[in-house]
């Protein structure tokens, strides 16, 4: 199967579509996630949908709801306990994330249900329904609009939460509308690559993005690019040589990542050579 069928084939055309608009929906808020230092929470989020999908199973409802509540609602302790400072740094992840993937498995075992666990866990492109694309557009329409109307606060919040605090910004409800946002992203995003690999369209265009990016505004943009390319050559590399779609988006996130700071690095040293000595650098 060539990848000139996601083009072509009707069917093929809506997995391609889906997995674009999860790109540029994750790959926008990695940006915020990547800047806050909680590029982990996204595999947490990720591990706790799980925990969802397998309550879904055990209890004959949809998964892809139930790991949205469940996943929500993960989300939602964790950013209480770190707020509350019960536990320190990403210790809360940690507790919750483990404790809903142990939990997940545990459900499915006991439930004695057939669940391809390896396409939840490594994603699977090819299981993509039109519901599937649908929450995708809904959760990216629901992105951009609340990323449009709390832009400035949301850009207080994270570069210095403490000082928009003292502001007067509403810190508790934003931290919230940002973490239920995050999560939905997240299981969309999981559904695409899997809950093992989903830093892969979270994080890591996120980070290739701040390699180049000299402002939050151009970060922002560059991200879902960098993350829709990253997509598209992802799918071509299983298309053609028949790997795993997840896994050939996060080896290919992976490499771009590295080659954009193999050349953000040189360029860097270059512009140093170039700076005049004994005085500033030029605007």
């Amino acid at each position: 199967m060539g990848f000139d069928v996601f083009l072509t084939d009707p069917y093929f055309r809506r997995v391609l579509l889906t997995a674009l608009v999860v790109a540029a929906v994750a790959g926008a808020l990695g940006v915020f996630l990547v800047l806050r230092q909680l590029s982990l929470l996204g595999d947490g989020i990720a591990h706790v949908a799980f925990g969802g999908i397998a309550i879904a199973f055990f209890a004959n409802l949809a998964p892809l709801p139930a790991s949205l509540v469940f996943a929500s609602a993960g989300a939602l302790v964790i950013q209480e306990l770190r707020r509350r400072g019960l536990v320190k740094g990403d210790a809360a992840i940690g507790i919750i994330f483990t404790g809903s993937l142990a939990l997940g498995y545990m459900l499915i075992a006991k439930g004695r249900v057939r669940v391809d666990v390896e396409s939840y866990l490594f994603g699977n492109l090819l299981f993509t329904t039109s519901a599937d694309l649908t929450l995708a557009l809904v959760t990216a329409g629901v992105v951009a609009l609340v990323l449009l109307a709390l832009w400035r606060p949301l850009f207080a919040v994270t570069f210095d939460a403490e000082a928009a605090e003292v502001s007067g910004l509403p810190l508790v409800a934003l931290e919230t509308v940002f973490t239920l946002l995050s999560a939905a992203s997240i299981v969309i995003a999981a559904r695409v690559v899997g809950v093992l690999l989903v830093s892969a369209l979270v994080v890591v265009p996120a980070a290739t993005a701040l390699q180049f990016a000299r402002g939050f505004r151009a970060a922002l943009v560059l991200s879902p690019l960098i993350a829709l390319g990253t997509v598209v050559l992802g799918t071509v590399v299983s298309a053609t040589w028949v790997f795993p779609a997840g896994a050939s988006i996060a080896i290919v996130s992976g490499g771009v990542f590295l080659v954009a700071s193999l050349v953000a690095r040189a360029l860097r040293a270059g512009r140093g050579r170039r700076a005049p000595t004994g005085g500033r650098c030029p605007p």
